[in-house]
């Protein structure tokens, strides 16, 4: 996890990158980041899940990775958002 964290996050804009560059981003890997754990101290799930959800410039999830999305809205206490992520 700390790996993963030394690499692909980035403090200024609060997100994981998809690749050591930091060139691309996706919401893929800030909900696997969410499912897995691997938040950095003092950041929080929901935090992040929100900024993933919202910011410009992240590939946005495709029908098959909703599960996933769904997982960890309920891990960070979102599950009530579940409804708005339907469409």
């Amino acid at each position: 996890r700390q790996s993963v964290r030394d690499t692909f996050w980035d403090p200024q804009r609060r997100l994981f990158a998809d690749t050591p560059s930091r060139r691309f981003w996706s919401q893929h890997a800030n909900v696997l980041a969410v499912l897995t754990g691997t938040l950095p101290p003092g950041e929080s799930a929901a935090a992040l899940l929100d900024r993933a959800l919202t910011s410009p410039g992240l590939a946005p999830l495709q029908l098959h990775f909703r599960f996933y999305l769904t997982r960890a809205l309920v891990k960070a206490g979102l599950a009530n958002r579940y409804l708005d992520h339907l469409g």
